[in-house]
């Protein structure tokens, strides 16, 4: 009895040691995004690539279009379940790339092309996705 308690209690210092390990190396991998929220513990799975004309984004899907610098719609607070699939399907009249923070999740736009950054949203909190180059937001996606 003794024993196993005692593994138990080994293996759950262990597991919370690795994990801060991990927090931390997101953090860092984040830093150069500073002034940008997120609530980050982990990196989550991610997928991001260019849209082909026959790909249809799944799961829970926001789209947005941006047009000469105006975003339709208005950049916004978005509300997903936590294990949620989730489609950020962005499309531009300019080059650009889309982040998700937190997530450190990246899709490179293509001008007049929809681009798609699909993700499961395993993370609770609140987390921005926005153009890079141009520095705007395009969303907030809140995973709860």
């Amino acid at each position: 009895m003794i024993s196993t308690r005692l593994t138990l209690s080994v293996v759950a210092l262990l597991a919370a040691s690795a994990l801060s390990a991990c927090g931390a190396e997101t953090t860092a991998a984040e830093a150069d995004h500073a002034g940008h929220s997120s609530t980050e513990t982990a990196v989550p799975s991610a997928s991001a690539t260019p849209s082909p004309a026959d790909t249809r984004p799944t799961g829970n899907v926001i789209r947005i279009e941006v047009m000469g610098g105006e975003l339709s719609p208005p950049a916004h607070l978005e509300r997903v379940g936590l294990g949620e699939s989730v489609t950020l399907a962005v499309t531009s009249d300019v080059a650009d790339e889309v982040h998700l923070h937190g997530y450190d999740a990246h899709v490179d736009l293509v001008a007049g092309q929809e681009g798609v950054l699909t993700f499961t949203a395993d993370i609770p909190g609140r987390f921005e996705a926005e153009l890079e180059g141009a520095g705007a937001l395009l969303v907030e996606i809140e995973v709860k």
